[in-house]
């Protein structure tokens, strides 16, 4: 990556996170847990 590139990135604000279960997985609300101490 160039400096030019560099200097033309923007910075994420915001971060949607999504998912899905189709049984009884728990890995989509272990993961929502982990997320909202951020």
């Amino acid at each position: 990556m160039s400096n030019s590139q560099a200097n033309n990135r923007k910075t994420i604000n915001k971060v949607a996170i999504v998912g899905g279960t189709h049984g009884n997985e728990f890995t989509g609300v272990y993961l929502v847990k982990k997320f909202e101490k951020f």
